[in-house]
This record gives structure tokens, C-alpha cells and sequence, in this order.
């Protein structure tokens, strides 16, 4: 599996989380335009991207920029936050504007979680399971019978 099937793939269980989660539509979140932006990224860009997505998968929580697989790769590319060159913005609207569906999908977490708590969700427990199924996925095993 490369790089751009894992974050496609990440990608997709995020949605699955928020849908199971908070009743979120996983096309809120995640798109076919978004995949389709992930399969035209360089790949060794997108490994690196990756690879910051695992590493940081243990050291952050939540739907912020560390964890967000086209923040990190076009902050590789650029060296900062740049909506305007973001593809997910294109489709979903920037992450901090009001009405963008990052917008929607964290209120929602915030009315259902709290003021701040919304801020851990998904935690590193729901991150570390993540990355779990996709390693076994990668090695040919079942990631489990929710597809």
C-alpha cells in the first residue's frame, strides 16, 4: 500500500469515526474530489506526509492541522498554513471560516461534547486504532467488518 492509499485510507476512517461517532455524513468530511486531490500529490511528498500523520497520531488529538493530511502536505511544499493553495478547501470551504464543514463538523462535536473537550476528538486511543487497521490492511489482514 503507498502513501496515498494510507491517507485516503485515513482519511476514509476519520469519516467513519465522526459518522459512527456524531452522526456526521462521512461526505461531510470526506469527499471523491479529496481523494481524487491525494492521488495527483507527488509521491514522495505524500510519503512524508505520512509518515508526520503516524508520528503525530501518538502526540496530538482531534481534527486540527497536526493530524490533517493536506495541512501537512502543503505545509511541506510551502513551509506554512496556506487555505488558499488547500485542495480540502476548495471542497469543503477553509477549516476556520465560519459555515466551512471543519466549522460544522466541530461545532457539532462541541455541542455533543462540550466547550473543550470536543478539542480531544478523535483521541490518540481512536487514532492508534486507526493506524492499526490500516497497518493490517496493509499486510494483507482484514482491518474489520465495518466496510
Amino acid at each position: 500500500m503507498d502513501a496515498k492509499t494510507k491517507l485516503i485510507r485515513f482519511m476514509e476512517l476519520k469519516a467513519q469515526y465522526l459518522s459512527s461517532a456524531f452522526g456526521i455524513s462521512p461526505e461531510k468530511y470526506f469527499r471523491e474530489e479529496d481523494r481524487k486531490a491525494i492521488l495527483s500529490w507527488d509521491q514522495d511528498r505524500a510519503q512524508t506526509c505520512w509518515e508526520a500523520i503516524a508520528f503525530n497520531a501518538e502526540r496530538y488529538e482531534g481534527l486540527g492541522s497536526d493530524l490533517c493530511p493536506f495541512c501537512i502536505y502543503h505545509q511541506l511544499e510551502l513551509l506554512e498554513l496556506d487555505c488558499d493553495a488547500c485542495e480540502y478547501a476548495k471542497h469543503h470551504g477553509a477549516c476556520p471560516e465560519f459555515g466551512s464543514d471543519w466549522n460544522q463538523i466541530t461545532s457539532r462535536m462541541k455541542l455533543e461534547l462540550g466547550a473543550t473537550a470536543h478539542y480531544r476528538a478523535p483521541s490518540n486511543e481512536v487514532y492508534r486504532e486507526i493506524l492499526s487497521r490500516i497497518f493490517r490492511e496493509e499486510k494483507g489482514g482484514q482491518g474489520d467488518e465495518q466496510d
